[in-house]
């Protein structure tokens, strides 16, 4: 879904918007918190649900590792920082960069490696570089470890999505 489409403008807009200030007469504002990461993986997804698979997982990655993080000290607080980039790292390496490794494996070897042909997930270089970033900030002790919801609507809000400008190509 793209900021310009009539889809986004007259449809998803207006019912986030109203959904999110309707929920806001309930008491507990977790409502609101859980409506907006419902309406941003909505969001992300709908072009390919597939995508949702990624994205969830990196969270969760992330969440886990800087929890393990802020709870430790010294070096297994060092293994949790690097085990982050490690695992940033590899997601972007894998979707990005995979098939071109294989293809110049065999193009110097003379091998026939089977390309995956993997269709890189939008915005993937922007929410990996923001969750390495909230790592370095835990590590650095910037920035405290807040609620898993809170976490996910920093990673997942939809106007923050398409910050990046792979997400911002009609589809």
């Amino acid at each position: 879904m793209v900021f310009s489409s009539y889809i986004f403008l007259f449809a998803f807009l207006p019912l986030v918007l109203g959904g999110y200030y309707l929920l806001s007469r309930v008491k507990n504002p977790i409502w609101q918190r859980l409506f907006l990461i419902g309406a941003s993986l909505y969001f992300y997804g709908y072009f390919n649900p597939s995508y949702l698979v990624i994205i969830v997982v990196s969270i969760l990655a992330n969440y886990i590792l800087a929890y393990g993080m802020s709870r430790s000290k010294g070096a297994a607080g060092t293994v949790f920082f690097w085990l982050g980039v490690l695992f940033n790292v590899g997601l972007l390496g894998y979707f990005k960069y995979r098939d071109f490794f294989v293809e110049n494996i065999n193009a110097l070897f003379h091998t026939s490696l089977i390309l995956k042909r993997i269709a890189l997930p939008l915005g993937i270089s922007f929410f990996t570089f923001q969750q390495l970033s909230f790592l370095v900030s835990i590590r650095k002790g910037e920035e405290v470890l807040e609620r898993f919801d809170d976490y996910c609507i920093f990673v997942l809000f939809f106007p923050q999505l398409v910050a990046d400008p792979s997400c911002s190509t009609a589809r």
